[in-house]
């Protein structure tokens, strides 16, 4: 007599089904004798999922701030999915931050 035992495990996945880009520019105008006290760090973060950037520049009273997102097209382990909202989720910092501005 054979006995046969077969054990299995399922992983359940992540899939994301095309390479999606996301661009978001943001153009602030300000008074001439406004200034702004100090200017957002920029933010890039890469992973197995894509990346995402935020980038601040200044020009005189124009505040540029552009926001990009890449995701690839990939499948991965559902506890991977905490790095997928690094790039998409609420706290990603892809809104536009409180900024001071200062009269001179």
């Amino acid at each position: 007599e054979t006995l046969l035992v077969v054990v299995a495990t399922i992983v359940p996945l992540l899939t994301s089904h095309a390479n999606e880009e996301y661009i978001k520019d943001i153009l602030l105008l300000c008074p001439a004798s406004w200034q702004l006290q100090s200017r957002p760090k920029n933010i890039d973060i890469s992973n197995r999922f894509g990346n995402r950037s935020t980038r601040y520049s200044q020009e005189g009273s124009r505040l540029h701030i552009r926001h990009q997102r890449l995701l690839q097209r990939t499948l991965q382990p559902a506890d991977t999915y905490g790095e997928l909202l690094d790039l998409v989720g609420e706290k990603t910092g892809s809104g536009v931050p409180a900024l001071i501005f200062t009269r001179q």
